[in-house]
């Protein structure tokens, strides 16, 4: 590589790095490639006090929402399966056995 394009390359970094600077801390991670700090910024401290300040959840609407997700993953999985997906239908089969799993370890706690 002659002396020019590695300046360049160099260059072309500097102001990649001049232009990331600022929006969030980094640290050296893979390779020595520069990463985002993963701290919980304020936004999502905003939304888990936003949700623990509403009102519960009760036994019923919990038990609704399971059942409309097993309906909407359902006709996932026989789309997928008319569309010969074999890989989407397999993921999607296992997503409604997962759902019916959840669904029936829900109805057997005690209610509370």
């Amino acid at each position: 590589m002659s002396l020019n394009k590695r300046a360049q390359g160099s260059k072309t970094r500097r102001s990649v790095e001049g232009t990331l600077k600022g929006l969030a801390p980094t640290r050296r991670g893979c390779a020595g490639a520069r990463t985002r700090e993963r701290g919980a910024p304020n936004l999502a401290v905003k939304q888990v006090r936003n949700l623990s300040e509403g009102p519960a959840v009760t036994f019923q609407e919990d038990i609704d929402a399971i059942k409309r997700r097993i309906a909407k993953a359902e006709s996932a999985r026989e789309t997928w399966r008319a569309a010969g997906e074999k890989e989407k239908y397999l993921e999607a089969y296992f997503m409604v056995e997962a759902l019916e799993l959840q669904l029936d370890q829900r109805l057997r706690q005690p209610r509370g």
